[in-house]
């Protein structure tokens, strides 16, 4: 699934700090290419979700349900 360009720099402002705290550990003649490098995978990563997988929030509740009780009769 394509995303907006205005969802991918939301989600990757978001990873921002997280990934330069990352990237202050390496030499500085690499943080820029790491950055991008990173950035690159996490947009990947958000492309390969299969969104029509994921159960809607009564479906999930009503299989974690049945999961706890098989787990409460010793299943």
């Amino acid at each position: 699934m394509k995303h907006s360009e205005d969802f991918y720099q939301q989600l990757l402002q978001h990873f921002q700090p997280k990934i330069n705290k990352r990237i202050s550990s390496i030499p500085e003649k690499y943080q820029e290419d790491v950055k991008q490098d990173l950035m690159e995978k996490i947009v990947k990563s958000i492309d390969n979700v299969d969104y029509d997988d994921v159960p809607g929030l009564h479906e999930f509740v009503k299989e974690e349900k049945e999961k706890l009780e098989q787990e409460d009769k010793g299943e």
